[in-house]
């Protein structure tokens, strides 16, 4: 078994100067626009931060295609056949419940005087 070659040792490295160059023509280009030393450097550290990220994560979606299959993306793996369906659960059947039956309220006839209700 071979270790890396030369090519990917530097890989990292030429992601970190690629970034670098991208900062310092940022830099340069808000030097030369505002004239203030303090934004300029901002500006430079936030575009090479920003390359940086960037630039390593289209480094890790390319990948390289020596790659085994069992190194690729989840998704796309194919593990077999799908597993059978699983039934619901049966529950035990129980008689239906029995209902009393209700008493139906007196028809309402005449009220009388004397009810409080009328007042």
């Amino acid at each position: 078994m071979t270790g890396p070659t030369r090519r990917e040792r530097l890989k990292p490295l030429e992601l970190v100067a690629m970034a670098g160059v991208l900062a310092v023509f940022t830099g340069g280009i808000a030097l030369a626009a505002t004239r203030e030393l303090d934004l300029a450097a901002v500006f430079a550290g936030v575009a090479f931060i920003a390359a940086l990220l960037v630039l390593a994560m289209l480094a890790l979606a390319a990948g390289d295609g020596a790659a085994s299959t069992l190194d690729g993306p989840v998704l796309d793996r194919y593990d077999g056949p799908p597993a059978p369906p699983v039934a619901p659960p049966i529950e035990p059947s129980t008689p239906p419940a029995t209902q009393e039956p209700v008493a139906e309220a007196p028809p309402e006839g005449p009220r009388s005087a004397q009810d409080p209700d009328d007042r």
